[in-house]
Formats: structure tokens, sequence, C-alpha cells
């Protein structure tokens, strides 16, 4: 929709499917959250409702994507399918990989990186929120 101006995304999950195999977490977790398995048709369609890249090409939004290149709870690999996909639609997005961080570099990971993303997340609101 265009309900925001912009967005910031960080260390997502764009797909649940693959998520269920490539997360450190991934099949305890839709366990408990009940969003299924990919071990049945009916567990497949479950978690592909539940994943963003279902809806991919309604994204119109300008989306800044961040992610630490060892995060194993939300692998770059599964955001980099929803890069993929807006840049294929022509959508803005920009994705910035932070080499060997992990999931909490927001808070653990190196201090010049911690600065960088909050540089950047700024800096993208001000590009999008200014006009």
């Amino acid at each position: 929709s265009d309900r925001f101006a912009a967005a910031v995304s960080e260390n997502g999950v764009s797909n649940q499917v693959s998520a269920w195999a490539n997360c450190d977490t991934g099949p305890a977790y839709c366990r408990e959250a009940g969003l299924g398995d990919p071990l049945s048709a009916s567990g497949v369609e479950r978690l592909w409702a539940c994943s963003p890249l279902r809806n991919v090409a309604a994204v119109q939004t300008p989306l800044l994507m961040l992610q630490a290149a060892d995060d194993r709870t939300c692998p770059a690999a599964d955001n980099e399918q929803f890069f993929l996909a807006l840049r294929a639609l022509q959508r803005v997005v920009e994705y910035v990989v932070y080499p060997e961080e992990s999931h909490l570099m927001q808070a653990i990971g190196r201090i010049d990186r911690r600065v960088d993303r909050h540089r950047r997340t700024v800096a993208w609101f001000d590009r999008w929120l200014s006009r």
C-alpha cells in the first residue's frame, strides 16, 4: 500500500517455508506459533500464507533492508529472496549486509557497524519523509 512513506527491515523473515529449515529455531518456532511445517501440503500452505514474500508484488513502499550476514535466526538467504523479488519488480529497495555479524548486531555488534546502522536508518527516513 502507500500507507507508509518509507520502511526499514532488519534481519527479517520473508519466506516461512524456507525459514522452517534454515533458521536455528525454525521447526520449534513454527510448531509453537502454529505456523505449520513443510511436511504436508497443508503445512506448506500455512507457512506460505504467513510469508511476506507471498505478497511482495503489492509492496510499493521504499524499503531499506539491513541484514547481519551470520544471523542464524533470520538467515541472509531468506531476506535475499525478498530483495531480489523487489528488484525484479523495480521497486525502491536497498540491501545492506553486515559481514560477520549475528542476529543481535544492533546490541552487541561492532560499534562502527552499529553506528552505520543508525546513520543509514536516519538517512533513509530523512530521504523519504522530507518529500
